[in-house]
Formats: structure tokens, C-alpha cells, sequence
């Protein structure tokens, strides 16, 4: 009499095929993940040709660019200063001598344009479809003789610049019914004229290597100031 497998056995069997069979079976990796990238690997050497192209686009010109203005006492300019202004605008800048001044000289970007002899108490200076900085310097001048003549007469000349080795006469002539008040030349008195009858009144000068200002004043005849 036969005597059939226990239960026990039969587990044991049937283990046996399920490993015979060669099943698959899945573990549990513990170790660190790799890191996942969508981008395409980059070698050092298109690296470096990244970094170079991105240190040129640092360097590009900007949008703007400066000009320096720089205004010489006794007068303006407009703008002044450091004006920031767009690629490719222009600008215009203009210069304006005080009272009895004028603009004497202009320099651009180191190119001197002398005016002197011009005797302009305005001018101007323009810029074009700006690409680069530029520097501008400005200076007034004034004339090497002034004169202030008063109410009552006329003097002859006026504001003048002679040479330097130059003589000039300056003639003073009061008009009708009135006389040479006072002279002075540089602010000292030459000529006092209250208890005379000048009515003309001369004075030649030479040698113009310093600013010189001269005044003269009229009144009556009878001493009395012109109102």
C-alpha cells in the first residue's frame, strides 16, 4: 500500500519547479541614485569656447555713450557736465559769453578751434549719429582794454584788444554843455576834472600784455551830475 506525499512535501515540490523554472525576481537597490540630465554632455573644450563667448558679449559696446562738458569761467554751456546720450543720436551744445566776454576758444576731443579774433559771445558745437565718448572744453575771453564810458559824452574806441607792442590813442569828448568828470586806469584815479572845463580829454597808451580796464565819467559845466 502505497502512502501519499504530506503537505509539507508537496510545498517542498513544488518550490523545487518554481526554482527550476527560472523565474525572474526583482531586488532593492539601496545605493545613491545617478543624476539625470536632458541637456548633451559638454566637453572642456566647448566649455571654454562658452565662457570666452559670454565674456565678448560682457564687452559689447554700450547703448550709450558720454560727452564731457567742461565750461571755462565767465560764461555758460547748455548742456554742462557729463551728458549721457543714446548710440547713434546727436547733440548740440551750445556756449554763451557773460557781458562784455566772448567764447575764445573750443577744444574737441583735443583739436583746439580757436575764435579770438571772432568775437562771438555765442556759439555752438554739434555732434552726429554719436558712436564714441567725446570731451569738450570751453573758455571766455575778454577783451585786452575796456572802457566804461558814462552818461554825457563818448569815449573812442571802446572794448579793444591791440597787439602787444601796439600804442592807441583813446580819445574822451563830452557832450554839449557838459565835461570830463574823472579818468582812471585800472581803478586808480588819473584824472579829476570838478574844477576844470575839459571837454576833451586824451590818453595814449602802449604796450597790451595786461588786461587793462579804463572809466571815464561827464558832468555839467556847472559841476552838477547828469541824471
Amino acid at each position: 500500500m502505497t502512502r501519499g506525499k504530506t503537505p509539507f512535501a508537496e510545498l517542498c515540490a513544488l518550490f523545487a519547479l518554481f526554482l527550476a523554472a527560472g523565474c525572474e525576481h526583482s531586488t532593492i537597490d539601496n545605493s545613491e541614485p545617478e543624476e539625470f540630465s536632458s541637456e548633451t554632455p559638454v566637453s572642456s573644450e566647448e566649455a571654454t569656447s562658452s565662457e570666452e563667448a559670454l565674456s565678448s558679449s560682457a564687452e559689447a559696446l554700450p547703448d550709450s555713450v558720454t560727452v564731457t562738458v567742461a565750461c571755462g569761467e565767465n560764461g555758460s554751456c547748455s548742456p554742462d557736465g557729463a551728458v549721457r546720450a543714446a548710440r547713434g543720436d546727436s547733440l548740440r551744445i551750445r556756449f554763451d559769453a557773460d557781458e562784455r566776454r566772448f567764447v575764445s576758444s573750443v577744444v574737441v576731443d583735443g583739436e583746439t578751434e580757436t575764435l579770438d579774433t571772432l568775437r562771438v559771445g555765442s556759439f555752438w558745437t554739434s555732434f552726429a549719429d554719436l558712436s564714441a565718448d567725446h570731451s569738450v572744453s570751453v573758455s571766455f575771453g575778454r577783451d585786452m582794454v575796456w572802457v566804461d564810458c558814462g552818461k554825457g559824452g563818448a569815449c573812442s574806441p571802446r572794448d579793444t584788444t591791440p597787439g602787444p607792442d601796439d600804442a592807441v590813442l583813446f580819445v574822451f569828448r563830452a557832450d554839449s554843455g557838459n565835461k570830463v568828470g574823472s579818468y582812471s586806469r585800472n581803478g586808480e584815479l588819473v584824472f579829476d576834472g570838478t574844477g576844470l572845463n575839459v571837454v576833451v580829454l586824451t590818453d595814449t597808451l602802449r604796450g597790451f600784455r595786461e588786461p587793462r580796464d579804463l572809466g571815464v565819467s561827464f558832468i555839467r559845466l556847472d559841476g552838477s551830475a547828469i541824471e
